[in-house]
């Protein structure tokens, strides 16, 4: 069963506010939506070694695939990698 939520705006009521999905949730952004944070914040993105990648791809990508802009950090090589024309490069 897909499920959906659909929301216009997620405030937290506290400084220790979350948001919580599991790890197979997909949250895209479509039109001019954003996703903005504070100065002070981080964005967290997925890594992995070389290994789990190509375990999670087999878990997840023939479900959704990845899309051009896509980024990870290889805990391998230790880079920053970006998913372009059917490929993860480093930068």
């Amino acid at each position: 069963m897909n499920s959906k939520l659909n929301v216009g705006n997620i405030e937290g009521l506290s400084p220790n506010f979350t948001v919580k999905l599991k790890a197979e949730a997909d949250m895209v952004f479509k039109g001019d939506s954003q996703l903005l944070m504070n100065q002070t914040s981080h964005l967290a993105l997925p890594a992995g070694s070389d290994a789990q990648f190509d375990t999670s791809n087999q878990s997840y990508a023939p479900r959704r695939g990845y899309i051009n802009g896509q980024l990870r950090f290889n805990t391998s090589n230790g880079k920053l990698q970006i998913y372009n024309d059917g490929r993860w490069t480093s930068g």
